[in-house]
């Protein structure tokens, strides 16, 4: 009997065992759901917390069913899939004549519709100054270094404005060894000089500026770098001045939409005030030199001036100035072989080893075709969404 008692407590003792068991497996199997949920959403949420994607560069126009944007990555994510994308604009249709409000949700077209690199209105990226006495006492070279590509981009441009003292020219400027093309120079006649020099696609990173003088003597500075800069035709108009008071000035008549304008300003002194419209990008004084460069963003072509006031008053001064040609933006009617209700990238800034991925500090060329040609005056708004739950827009009215 004991023994019997003994042998059902055995029994009793392993199944309650292997309840327990089940029951922990059971346990174990529901927190391993939970905690692997977890872990998925908590991926999803950083992964959306890395992506910043912004729309910009809205272009349409009236009785036109083609509009483009832009497709900014500003975030440490990345942005591909592209099927996976919702493109929704609502805007304003006009159906037979009549302004009328639709709603449409567009498709991607196909891989295959990469076009090439997309094509920015042109991009400020870095800016270097220098003042010194070059080589003092024994070579007429300065030397310091600039950083290209501290903004991503493609198409560069670096350009480097120099003011020497005393009559002084500019012989050459290299950048990493490589010679600039002189775009202009200006002299008033013995006391102060100004030029403008130029290199086309400069390797990204952080190299030398050395830049050689006619003698040893005081000189003021600038290395620009800029993006989206036209390779083929990157310099139009460029214009120059001198003269003896507090404000130099030169005009620049400019050739093209969209072009910047830079300039550098040699003078007694210092330091200078920019004019209105442009954005100072270095000012420095050497002794009894001084120099300053600046930018200015251009809308339409025309007459453009650029001016500086001279803190210190009067004094001699030379200036040069030169439009920068940016390039071209594509538009939409060259890519319309895509069907209605379609959108296709047109290109990425500047990414030639995954062409397909908007990486962060890139953008893409966004090209739709609409049901409807879009009404005069009408209002546009576009959505952009990603599967992952991420969304921005935009919204213009058309004039």
């Amino acid at each position: 009997m004991g023994l019997s008692i003994a042998i059902m407590g055995g029994v009793v003792s392993l199944a309650l065992i292997s309840i327990l068991g089940a029951l922990q497996g059971s346990f174990t199997d529901g927190t391993f759901e939970r905690a692997s949920t977890t872990l998925e959403a908590n991926k999803v949420s950083d992964a959306i917390s890395r992506l910043d994607m912004e729309i910009g560069s809205l272009e349409a126009e009236a009785a036109n069913d083609l509009l483009n944007f832009t497709l900014r990555n500003e975030g440490a994510g990345k942005f591909w899939d592209y099927e996976s994308f919702d493109v929704i604009i609502e805007y304003d249709a006009n159906v037979g004549g009549v302004k009328t409000k639709t709603i449409e949700q567009l498709m991607f077209e196909r891989d295959s519709s990469f076009l090439g690199f997309f094509i920015s209105d042109i991009e400020f990226d870095n800016t270097t100054p220098f003042n010194g006495n070059c080589g003092f006492p024994a070579v007429s070279e300065c030397s310091f270094s600039h950083e290209v590509g501290a903004v991503p981009g493609i198409s560069r441009i670096l350009i480097v404005g120099v003011s020497p003292i005393g009559g002084e020219t500019v012989t050459s400027v290299e950048y990493n060894n490589v010679a600039l093309t002189e775009i202009r120079s200006d002299d008033d006649g013995g006391t102060t000089h100004s030029s403008l020099w130029y290199l086309l696609d400069p390797p990204r990173g952080i190299y030398n500026v050395d830049v050689q003088l006619s003698a040893n003597d005081d000189v003021a500075i600038g290395a620009t770098s800029l993006n989206y800069v036209n390779q083929a035709d990157p310099i139009g108009t460029d214009n120059g001045n001198t003269g003896n008071d507090d404000t130099p000035t030169v005009s620049v008549i400019t050739t093209v939409d969209d072009s910047w304008i830079i300039d550098v300003v040699g003078t007694l002194w210092g330091p200078m005030t920019e004019g209105t419209g442009q954005i100072e990008r270095w000012d420095v004084v050497e002794g009894f030199t001084a120099g300053a460069g600046s930018t200015e963003a251009t809308t339409t072509s025309g007459s453009y001036t650029m001016s500086w006031t001279n803190e210190d008053g009067a004094n001699e001064w030379s200036i040069s100035a030169a439009e920068i040609i940016p390039l071209t933006d594509p538009t939409c009617t060259v890519n319309s072989f895509f069907d209605t209700k379609d959108w296709i990238v047109g290109g990425i800034s500047n990414d030639v080893i995954d062409p397909e991925v908007i990486n962060q500090g890139e953008a893409a060329q966004i090209c739709t075709k609409l049901s409807h040609p879009i009404f005069a005056g009408g209002d546009i708004k576009i959505t952009v969404s990603t599967d992952l739950g991420y969304s921005t827009s935009d919204s213009i009215t058309l004039p």
